[in-house]
C-alpha cells in the first residue's frame, strides 16, 4: 500500500528566528555552486501517482552534499520502506546562494566594462 497526501495551504512559515540559533555563519558560495552544478531539474512520472512533475532525485542530491548541506535530504517511511525525502526550501537556500554569487560577478563585470 502507498499512502499519498496532498497538503494545501495559502501559507507555511517556517520558525527562523535569530533566538533559535546559534554558531551563525555564511554558507559556502562554492558549495552552493558545486551541487547547483552537480544537479539537474528531472521530469518524471511518479509511481504512485499520476501525472508528469518537475523535480529532483533525492539520490543525485545526496550524493553531492556536503557535510553542512546534509539537511536537505532526509528519511521518511511510508509503509515501513525507506525512501529519502527533499527539503525543497532548504534548496532553495542553496539558489539563493548562487543567484547572489553571479549578481555581484555580473555586477563587477559592468563596474570594469565602464571606465
Amino acid at each position: 500500500i502507498v499512502c499519498s497526501r496532498n497538503i494545501t495551504a495559502t501559507s507555511f512559515n517556517s520558525t527562523s528566528d535569530i533566538s533559535m540559533k546559534e554558531n551563525i555563519q555564511n554558507a559556502s558560495i562554492e558549495d552552493c555552486a558545486s551541487l547547483f552544478d552537480a544537479v539537474d531539474v528531472k521530469v518524471y512520472n511518479r509511481k504512485d501517482i499520476g501525472g508528469s512533475r518537475i523535480g529532483f532525485v533525492a539520490q543525485n542530491i545526496q550524493e553531492n552534499l556536503t557535510p553542512e548541506f546534509d539537511n536537505i535530504i532526509s528519511t521518511q517511511y511510508v509503509t515501513n520502506t525507506p525512501l529519502l525525502a527533499i527539503d525543497y526550501s532548504r534548496m532553495c537556500c542553496v539558489l539563493w546562494g548562487v543567484v547572489k554569487d553571479l549578481r555581484q560577478r555580473i555586477s563587477n563585470l559592468e563596474d570594469n566594462s565602464n571606465p
